[in-house]
């Protein structure tokens, strides 16, 4: 175990045909025998890395919004794996049994290879993932316990911070570890991943979604122009009908929060930044159209976006 077993890696710009067909080859190959099914069927780009040491298999990959379905033939064919999956961006929504999960950036998900499930990558996804054998686990995934999987552990804190950072290491491409190093690394991942689970870290599993997350989702995703009700909705995995009912608790209508939080991100931007021009900052903000944003900038702050960085460059130069 002194030597050093290479990464396999895959990408769609390599396709020779049809780009889904390829990616879900690519997905029984490098990850775990499943079907994968993709939102838009006209073009699917993604890249996968995979390298397997023993038993246990080390993935990364980013990729476009696609669906992941593992039958129970697929499960039951299996060899006893836990799918170690830390997410790096965009969301995941996962469905194993009665659990119905949503694992955000940051957040380490466990789930149970031997069991049939469903994976759902809304948007643009980056994560890495590491299959390891149940039974170096042990009970601490027993199907009767409180830690049964599916389970997501927040990293925020202790030796869940510590198993992101492992984690990491472990599927980093560029980390030039020899199979034994990488092996040790395994054994200590383990047994993070143990004090996680008896840190009672564990996220509960909830499809319940507040407002709060839909605001901080519109955060997050104020540069894209096409953001609507029914792509926020489709995150969360709720329907649209369901979106206008948490928003029924707001004073402000959807496009009107929308509109409102663009304005504030922009005018932050025009006050922290001198040098990058208004047209890119209304990009950014969301904005595409100049006037548009023009004139709700002033509806909104009683000025015009040039009076704003004036009046700010203004305070700047006098304070020098």
């Amino acid at each position: 175990m002194t030597g050093k077993t290479n990464w396999q890696s895959w990408d769609t710009a390599r396709a020779n045909g049809n780009e889904v067909e390829y990616w879900s080859d690519v997905v029984v190959k490098g990850v775990i025998d499943a079907s994968m099914k993709p939102v838009a069927r006209d073009h699917f780009d993604g890249s996968l890395s995979s390298r397997s040491i023993g038993a246990t298999r080390f993935v990364s990959f980013r990729s476009q919004s696609h669906q992941i379905n593992r039958t129970v033939t697929q499960a039951g064919n299996g060899d006893g794996h836990v799918m170690v999956g830390l997410q790096l961006r965009g969301l995941s929504f996962i469905e194993q049994g009665e659990a119905k999960l949503r694992l955000m950036p940051g957040q380490i998900a466990l789930v149970d290879s031997g069991k049939p499930f469903n994976l759902h990558f809304p948007d643009l996804i980056e994560r890495r993932l590491v299959l390891v054998p149940r039974s170096l686990l042990g009970p601490s995934l027993d199907v009767n316990s409180r830690h049964a999987t599916p389970h997501i552990i927040k990293c925020d804190s202790g030796a869940a911070q510590v198993a992101r950072d492992a984690l990491l290491r472990l599927t980093d491409m560029s980390c030039d570890w020899s199979d034994q190093d990488s092996s040790l690394m395994m054994q200590a991942l383990v047994h993070l991943l143990r004090m996680s689970l008896d840190d009672r870290t564990i996220s509960a599993p909830s499809s319940r979604v507040t407002l709060a997350d839909l605001k901080t989702e519109m955060r997050a995703r104020l540069s894209d122009e096409r953001l609507n009700p029914a792509t926020i909705a489709r995150s969360f995995g709720i329907s649209v009908r369901s979106l206008y009912r948490l928003f029924a608790q707001e004073r402000l209508s959807f496009s009107q929060l929308l509109l409102e939080l663009r304005l504030g991100h922009a005018r932050m931007q025009i006050e922290s930044d001198a040098d990058q021009s208004l047209t890119a900052i209304a990009l950014e903000s969301g904005l595409n159209d100049s006037a548009h944003f023009s004139r709700a900038y002033r509806a909104q702050f009683g000025e015009a976006p040039s009076q704003t960085r004036a009046r700010f460059r203004s305070k700047a130069s006098t304070r020098a």
